[in-house]
């Protein structure tokens, strides 16, 4: 998109937003992958089991750190510097153990829907998941979160592996610290086009405008 690869995109935005060290969780076809890393610490997935599985994969770089992480997908170009950096300065003020990048947008179709009681997140709902009444809710989830890296693994060894797909979500997590009565925040992207995620060459075009009109 916009001539450079998504993942490219992606990470620049992390280094500017002051992130020190980087993982990047790699699956299928990682050899393609790794030549755009120039040295970033590279997890390899062997298993395609969900996105807790994939953040599961870091541990060993991780485990030691006491701070927050930040956990975003590589497919998600249009996010801004400005936005991360919004979000880590409200998780911190909040003092959230987690916190969740989110949009309201028109067509919520296909997305995870954010479920609230006032500011406090209570859950995320897959699509797949969701009941009609919770299909309506218009407030998605970008993927991008921020957690206290040690609550983080601790939670996800309770997850369990979703009914319907067979995969363990990390969206799972968030129910579970909400159980535990851990502070979840949600924090509302300025611009719904931040959170756009590449699944379908339509979505690509529509990145590639986006970020080509950034740039005029």
């Amino acid at each position: 998109a916009a001539g450079l690869p998504l993942l490219e995109h992606v990470m620049e935005v992390v280094r500017k937003a002051g992130v020190v060290r980087v993982a990047v969780v790699i699956g299928a076809q990682s050899e393609a992958f790794r030549s755009l890393l120039n040295g970033t610490r590279v997890v390899l997935q062997r298993k395609r089991l969900g996105t807790a599985h994939a953040v599961l994969q870091a541990r060993k770089q991780f485990e030691i750190w006491k701070g927050d992480l930040l956990v975003l997908p590589a497919d998600a170009p249009c996010v801004r510097t400005e936005t991360l950096c919004d979000l880590i300065r409200e998780h911190r003020r909040k003092q959230a153990s987690a916190s969740v990048l989110t949009a309201e947008v028109k067509n919520p179709a296909g997305y995870g829907r954010i479920l609230r009681r006032r500011d406090q997140v209570v859950g995320i709902r897959e699509e797949l998941d969701a009941t009609r009444a919770e299909r309506q809710i218009s407030e998605v989830n970008s993927g991008i979160y921020l957690f206290d890296a040690p609550l983080l693994f601790k939670r996800l060894d309770e997850v369990h592996k979703n009914r319907n797909k067979k995969e363990y979500y990390l969206t799972d997590v968030i129910e579970t610290m909400v159980r535990s009565g851990n502070s979840v925040r949600a924090h509302l992207a300025n611009d719904p086009n931040e959170v756009l995620g590449v699944n379908t060459r339509r979505d690509l075009a529509m990145a590639n405008q986006i970020l080509s009109e950034r740039e005029l």
